[in-house]
This record gives C-alpha cells, sequence and structure tokens, in this order.
C-alpha cells in the first residue's frame, strides 16, 4: 500500500493487480478498469477505503450476511 500525500492518493498492489484510489474521488482504477465507488475518506487520522472493492479487485469473493452483521471474504 502506498499513499501519495501531493493528491490524497493511494495505490494497492498485489501480486500482479493493482487498485488506484483519491480520498473524495468516487471512482476507482482497478487492473486498469474504471470503477464507479463510494469514495474513500479520512476520520481520525486513519483512511476509509471501500473493502469489497479491493477485496474483488485481488479475486476474493466478498459475502455479507445481513442478520449477524458479518462479512466473509474468500480468496480462490
Amino acid at each position: 500500500v502506498t499513499w501519495v500525500p501531493e493528491t490524497q492518493g493511494i495505490t494497492v498492489v498485489l501480486g500482479n493487480n493493482q487498485i488506484g484510489l483519491q480520498i473524495g474521488n468516487n471512482t476507482a482504477v482497478v487492473n486498469g478498469n474504471v470503477l464507479s465507488i463510494v469514495p474513500p475518506y479520512i476520520k481520525n487520522g486513519r483512511t476509509m477505503v471501500p473493502l469489497r472493492v479491493i477485496a474483488e479487485g485481488f479475486g476474493a469473493q466478498v459475502e455479507w450476511d445481513p442478520i449477524n452483521y458479518i462479512v466473509t471474504i474468500t480468496m480462490p
């Protein structure tokens, strides 16, 4: 994970996969493809990013259990 303070950009790399995000920007670049997202933001000095976008960008399956409020991420 790389933080670019000048642009408030975030680059996340795993193997050959790359995801680009920017604070307040409602698009992400996932392996060259532009996606609409809920934008990342900073809260109490921490950067909050959309977990589903990152997990699925790396090939994971994401499931949400609305009854128990549990997120399950499974990598292939």
